[in-house]
């Protein structure tokens, strides 16, 4: 599954030492608990942090099961998205309850299954 927007510069040069840091932290084996590596990429506006992130979505495609955007810019974008990666993830297609919760729950349950719906 890859559902990142498609909204990075034609030509991304620069970071490359930043990006390969990121990659080979994410890719790590996890650790006997078993939570995921997570990395905070923080900045002011402006400074290339979404541009970072999507070039790291792109390179990483290939090494991971999946890799989904979330805009959490507000709760309206946070639940268009949880929407939208349902419609992703649920194929084929199954009869879903149609509020934000029950489709948080089904993406959040089929990442952790590894499996499509239906």
């Amino acid at each position: 599954y890859y559902y990142v927007p498609h909204i990075a510069v034609s030509r991304f040069f620069g970071r490359q030492e930043l990006i390969a840091s990121l990659q080979t932290f994410l890719l790590k084996p996890r650790g006997q608990e078993g939570k995921p590596n997570v990395a905070v990429l923080q900045a002011l506006g402006g400074q290339g942090k979404s541009q970072i992130a999507l070039e790291l979505c792109r390179r990483l495609r290939k090494d991971c099961r999946g890799i989904f955007w979330f805009d959490v810019t507000s709760r309206a974008t946070v639940e268009r998205s949880f929407e939208r990666i349902t419609e992703e993830l649920n194929q084929p297609p199954i009869t879903l309850a149609e509020d934000t919760e029950s489709k948080v729950k089904f993406v959040l349950d089929t990442i952790k299954s590894g499996k499509s719906g239906g």
